[in-house]
């Protein structure tokens, strides 16, 4: 079972996406999405995308994995990183959890191979 596009207020296994902003001109170059995961939400696959991610924590601590490094992540961390890595939130260690999720797209190529 795949992640499939997320999109505004979509919710996959649980971990609930909220598209904070729609540009719907010819230079979109990234989306910013806030996620929420509650005791129910489901953790997938490492999965890896187009584009530049900055994760920014608001409200819990999650164990974040890029590649094969392991983050904490707590209320006030960020953590930056090259998207086709493969990525995912690994463990919810305190909820709920709410993170922004910032994804920069290199150029419209990026966006539009997505």
């Amino acid at each position: 079972d795949q992640p499939r596009s997320r999109g505004l207020g979509d919710v996959y296994k649980r971990q609930t996406y909220n598209l904070l902003a729609y540009d719907t001109g010819p230079k979109k170059l990234f989306e910013p999405f806030l996620i929420s995961l509650d005791e129910e939400s489901e953790v997938f696959d490492p999965f890896e995308h187009a584009g530049t991610e900055f994760i920014y924590m608001l409200e819990g601590k999650l164990e974040y994995t890029v590649g094969d490094q392991r983050y904490i992540l707590e209320p006030g961390d960020s953590l930056t990183f090259d998207a086709e890595q493969p990525h995912r939130p690994e463990a919810k260690l305190q909820m709920p959890i709410r993170y922004l999720a910032i994804i920069y797209y290199d150029s419209l190529d990026d966006f539009n191979h997505e």
